[in-house]
């Protein structure tokens, strides 16, 4: 009995599919819809651009990490005018209470705290079981629209006096790339233990894949930066270009002195003047006629429009970066197709078809 117990707990629990939940609050456009599209995927949630919430009710947006679903709650604005916020908190108590993490976004735009701030926090502290602040970051958003760190500690100082343990992060600092890393220290010191193994599949994935990758696509496109193989073939060209740039304006340069200097010495007795002046009357006459000509002389500009190699539509090379290397086909210099992406200490990102420099991975939307 004991076998078949063990056998059955063997087949059976792996295959058991394990729901996880993120519940993302915060008053009508705060950000949260953002916010999930940073730290998750691109474009996971709808983003509006007005004050109207997005957001009906309560969006769950899915995803898979093997036999294990991540479910994303994205809850309508709790200031929202379309209904009663305590009502509302009541409605949605059931999913947030069971959430293995709870993300409680805050405007940094906010100047002023106000009456309604304080009401919701209340709100939220009082409806809902309070032990789910152990696994509550209180997120600021919006810090690229608005960098004041002095009025983050106003907000921080006006929150600890309704929550005192609360605890917090800040989300959108454009003046460091390494606000993503930041986020997720504090938000894996917030959650469920349970859920760290997915979180730390989808940071792996989203850190370490999609923001490289995109990052040195983006070099490629801002730079005009090429593979290995392709980037020394153009080189070359465009070095032997310049040569023959340069090889083609001085025959122009040399046939205009010489060819003035030549008439004059050899015009000398006629003009009754000496070969010495005959010549120096050549070479103000090849200066002449070198201006003449110079309409016919090439610059760098004759090889810079000489972008032929751009037009290959699959090649097989290397890209290398200061974070590490792809290899791979390269499509209009963008990695397309079939390659490999390593990482400055060659361990291997991933394998597998890339679509214009991106990773052809959910996690990569």
């Amino acid at each position: 009995m004991k076998t078949i117990i063990t056998l059955l707990f063997l087949f059976i629990v792996p295959c058991y599919a394990r729901v996880y939940t993120v519940a993302v609050v915060g008053k009508t456009g705060v950000g949260k819809s953002s916010l999930i599209n940073s730290l998750f995927g691109e474009d996971i949630a709808p983003v509006g651009h007005t004050l109207e919430a997005t957001t009906g009710d309560v969006y769950k947006y899915p995803m898979k990490f093997g036999e294990d679903t991540l479910h994303i709650w994205d809850t309508m604005g709790l200031n929202d005018e379309k209904g009663d916020p305590k009502e509302y908190i009541a409605r949605i108590a059931n999913k947030i209470e069971k959430s293995h993490l709870i993300l409680f976004c805050l405007d940094t735009t906010e100047l002023r705290w106000t009456k309604e701030n304080t009401k919701l926090l209340e709100l939220f502290k009082n409806e809902l079981d309070e032990s789910i602040f152990k696994n509550t970051l209180f997120v600021f958003t919006k810090f690229n629209v608005y960098s004041n760190l002095e009025n983050i500690e106003h907000l921080k100082y006006k929150i600890y006096s309704i929550i005192p343990n609360a605890e917090f992060g800040i989300a959108e600092n454009k003046k460091t790339k390494e606000w993503k890393n930041k986020l997720w220290t504090k938000i894996k010191s917030k959650c469920k233990p349970n859920i760290l193994p997915v979180f730390v599949k989808v940071i792996f994935k989203r850190n370490k894949i999609c923001e490289i990758s995109r990052n040195a696509t983006r070099n490629i496109v801002d730079n005009d930066v090429y593979p290995i193989y392709m980037g020394k073939k153009r080189e070359k060209k465009l070095k032997d270009c310049m040569v023959g740039i340069e090889t083609f304006n001085d025959r122009i340069n040399t046939m205009s002195y010489l060819g003035s200097a030549g008439i004059f010495v050899n015009a000398g007795p006629v003009l009754k003047v000496s070969k010495f002046v005959a010549g120096t009357l050549g070479i103000g006459g090849g200066m002449y006629i070198k201006n003449i000509l110079s309409q016919f002389h090439r610059n760098s500009s004759y090889c810079d429009s000489n972008n032929d190699l751009l037009n290959i539509n699959s090649y097989k090379d290397t890209y290398e970066w200061t974070d590490g290397t792809y290899k791979g086909h390269f499509k209009r210099n963008l990695f397309h197709g079939y390659g490999e992406m390593w990482d400055d200490e060659n361990n291997s990102l991933f394998k597998g078809n890339f679509k214009n420099g991106i990773p052809d991975i959910p996690e990569c939307r």
